[in-house]
C-alpha cells in the first residue's frame, strides 16, 4: 500500500508527464543500486526542474520509506521509456485516458499500476506499452488490458508467452498456463485427457510483439 507522502505526488507527476522534458532521466541513473539512485536524483540539478522528482526529494528530507524509495524508482524507469515524447503528445494521452474512465485521478492511476508492480522489469515495461500508445501503435483499450495484465504476469512466464506465440505449433508449459490466461495474454479452452487447454488472442499477440520489438 502506498504512504500518505506518495499520494501526495500524484499531481506533481500529472504535471511532469503534461509540461516537462523528460530526458534527464538517464539509463544510468536506473541501472544502479537503490542507494545510487537516490543519492543521484538528490544532487542532479536538471532532475529537479521535473516537478514530481523536485517533490520527492523534498519528502526524501523529511523521510521515505523503503518501499516509498522503491516505488519512486519504479516510476523513474516508467517515465525514462517516455523521453522521447513531447509535453503535447503526453497532454493529449492523459485526456484519452480521462475520458475512458480515469476521470481526474490519472496520476493516482499511474502511481497504483506501479505500486503493483512485483518486479523491476515491469516499469519499463509498462513504459514501453504506454510509449506504444504515443505512437499509434495501439489502441486504448489495448494499451489498458496489457498494463493489467503486465501487473499480474509473473515475469518468468515472459519468454513461455513469446515462445508460444512465435512457435505455432507450441503448447504453454503447465504450471504456465493459469498465470498466463488470468493475466489476459492467452485464453482458456476446453480440457483435453484433463489438461488445461489455451488458444491465442489479439491482446497477447498485440502484447508479445512490443516485447520483441516489431510493434
Amino acid at each position: 500500500m502506498m504512504s500518505d507522502v506518495l499520494f501526495e505526488i500524484e499531481n506533481p507527476l500529472l504535471e511532469s508527464l503534461k509540461e516537462s522534458e523528460l530526458k534527464g532521466i538517464t539509463i544510468d541513473l536506473l541501472e544502479g543500486g537503490l542507494d545510487d539512485f537516490i543519492v543521484g536524483i538528490t544532487k542532479s540539478d536538471t532532475l529537479r526542474e521535473i516537478p514530481v522528482l523536485k517533490t520527492i526529494v523534498a519528502a526524501l528530507k523529511a523521510g521515505m520509506s523503503y518501499n516509498d524509495k522503491i516505488l519512486v524508482k519504479k516510476m523513474a524507469s516508467f517515465l525514462y521509456e517516455l523521453r522521447d515524447s513531447s509535453p503535447e503528445e503526453r497532454r493529449k494521452m492523459i485526456s484519452d485516458l480521462e475520458n475512458v474512465g480515469y476521470s481526474n485521478k490519472v496520476g493516482e492511476k499511474l502511481l497504483l499500476i506501479l505500486d503493483k508492480a512485483d518486479d523491476m522489469k515491469k516499469p519499463k515495461l509498462l513504459g514501453i506499452v504506454f510509449k506504444k500508445y504515443l505512437e499509434g501503435k495501439i489502441d486504448i483499450e489495448t494499451l489498458l488490458r496489457i498494463s493489467n495484465g503486465v501487473t499480474k504476469i509473473d515475469i518468468i512466464d515472459l519468454e513461455e508467452l513469446k515462445r508460444y506465440y512465435i512457435d505455432i505449433k507450441s503448447e504453454i508449459r503447465p504450471e504456465s498456463v493459469m498465470n498466463l490466461a488470468t493475466s489476459g495474454f492467452v485464453d482458456f479452452s476446453p480440457a483435453i485427457g484433463g489438461r488445461l487447454g489455451t488458444n491465442r488472442n489479439n491482446l497477447g499477440i498485440a502484447f508479445v510483439n512490443i516485447l520483441r520489438g516489431n510493434l
